[in-house]
C-alpha cells in the first residue's frame, strides 16, 4: 500500500538531492528510445519511487489506475536490452475530492483518505544501457570467434567487464566462478533479462589500477580453458574494429589509473567538440571541465564558453524555455554565426546560446 504523501515526497526529492533528476532523464530516456510508450497505456505512467541508483542498476517504479494496465509487450522491450521488469497490483491512499459535506474527515476541512486500487511496474536497469543510450560510455568489448563475450569500462576507479553469454545457466555459472575464483574481482553480477539475440550479460568488477590489465588476461586465460575458446578479440569504446586481446593491445587501450582515465575522457570530450565545431576552420578547441575556450584561424582572440548540455537536438531543446528574439540577441547570434560558421544559433531567456547541427546540438554559456 502506497501513500500520496510519498509520493510527493519522492519527487521533491528529486531536486534536492545531487543528480537524481538527470538519473531519471537518463532513465526515461532508455524508455523513449526503445519505443515502450508506443504501447497501450505507457504514457500515463507516473513514477511511484525512485530512481534508486545501485552498482549496476538503476531502479524506478511506476504506477497506473487498475483498468489502465500497461502492455506487457512494451515490458517485453526492455526485457530484450537487459531489463528486468515486474507488475504488482497494489493500493494507492490519497484524499477525496471535496464535492459534498460527507467528503470531509470529522473535525477538518480534509478530504477523507481512500484506497485505489492501481497497477506498479518496476523496472530494473543496466546502467551500461542507460550509458549507451546516453552518448556512448568508455567502453571495450571483446569476443571470440563466434561473437561471445564483451567488456565495458565503468568509471575511473573501478573497470568492469560485461561478458555476454549463450544462455541463464552458463552466465549464473560465469558469475560465481568470478566471485569465489579470483581476488582481484570486486564483484560480479548476471543480468536477469535475455539481449535481443537471446544471449546474457555479466558484468565483473575489477579495480582500476597499473595491474588491472594483467588480471583480466589472466581471468580471459582460464575462460579459454573453461570453454575452449583460442582467442579473445575486443573492441574499445566505439571502434567497430576488433583487436586480439594482448597485453600490450590492451594496455594502450585501456586507462588503468583514475587520472589516466580522467585524462582519456577529457580527450574524448575534446574529440567531441572538435567534431562539432572544428569543421570550420577551427583552429583551436580546448575543454577544461566544462569550460570551452575557442580560437578561429586569423583571429586575434579567443572565445569561452561554459558547456552545459550536449547531445541531439531534441533532447538540448527539452532544457529550453523561451528564446530572445530582441535586436541585441539577434546580433549577438548572427556575431557568432559569422565566428563559428553555418550553424543555427539562437539565443534562449537564460542568457545561453544553443548551437545546432546536423541532428546536434550544443547549449552553451559566454564566460
Amino acid at each position: 500500500m502506497h501513500d500520496v504523501l510519498d509520493i510527493i515526497r519522492n519527487v521533491q526529492s528529486l531536486y534536492s538531492v545531487g543528480p537524481t533528476l538527470g538519473i531519471l532523464k537518463d532513465f526515461e530516456r532508455v524508455v523513449d528510445e526503445l519505443d515502450v510508450y508506443v504501447f497501450e497505456n505507457w504514457p500515463e505512467g507516473e513514477l511511484l519511487t525512485g530512481p534508486v541508483d545501485s552498482r549496476h542498476f538503476v531502479t524506478c517504479s511506476f504506477m497506473w489506475p487498475a483498468d489502465k494496465m500497461p502492455d506487457p509487450a512494451g515490458g517485453k522491450r526492455l526485457l530484450d536490452k537487459g531489463c528486468k521488469v515486474s507488475y504488482k497490483k497494489d493500493e494507492l491512499l490519497k484524499p477525496r475530492e471535496i464535492k459534498s459535506p460527507e467528503d470531509y474527515r470529522p473535525g477538518t476541512t480534509k478530504g477523507k483518505i481512500d484506497s485505489h486500487d492501481i497497477w506498479i511496474v518496476e523496472i530494473k536497469m543496466p546502467k551500461q544501457l542507460i550509458g549507451n543510450m546516453k552518448h556512448g560510455r568508455d567502453e571495450i568489448e571483446t569476443q571470440d570467434s563466434t561473437g561471445e563475450p564483451s567488456l565495458d569500462l565503468d568509471d575511473k576507479n573501478i573497470l568492469v567487464l560485461s561478458l555476454i553469454v549463450d544462455g541463464q545457466a552458463p552466465a549464473r555459472d560465469l558469475e560465481r566462478f568470478a566471485e569465489v575464483g579470483y581476488k582481484s574481482v570486486l564483484d560480479a553480477d548476471a543480468t536477469p533479462g535475455t539481449l535481443e539475440d537471446g544471449k546474457h550479460r555479466v558484468f565483473v568488477e575489477f579495480a582500476r589500477t597499473p595491474e588491472v590489465v594483467s588480471q583480466i588476461i589472466a581471468f580471459l586465460e582460464d575462460l579459454k580453458k573453461l570453454t575452449n575458446i583460442e582467442e579473445f578479440e575486443y573492441t574499445y569504446h566505439k571502434s567497430e574494429n576488433p583487436t586480439v586481446v594482448s597485453a600490450s593491445t590492451m594496455g594502450e587501450a585501456i586507462p588503468t589509473t583514475p587520472e589516466a582515465y580522467e585524462q582519456r575522457v577529457n580527450e574524448m570530450r575534446v574529440s567531441e567538440a572538435r567534431h562539432f565545431f572544428d569543421k570550420y576552420d577551427m583552429m583551436e578547441c580546448k575543454i577544461n571541465e566544462n569550460t570551452i575556450s575557442v580560437k578561429k584561424t586569423g583571429a586575434g582572440h579567443e572565445l569561452k564558453f561554459e558547456l552545459h548540455k550536449f547531445g541531439t537536438t531534441n533532447d538540448v531543446m527539452k532544457e529550453t524555455k523561451a528564446f530572445k528574439i530582441d535586436m541585441d540577441s539577434i546580433a549577438e547570434c548572427t556575431y557568432l554565426t559569422k565566428y563559428f560558421g553555418p550553424y543555427n544559433i539562437t539565443k534562449t531567456n537564460e542568457n545561453k546560446f544553443i548551437f545546432s547541427k546536423n541532428g546536434e546540438s550544443a547549449l552553451l554559456s559566454r564566460i
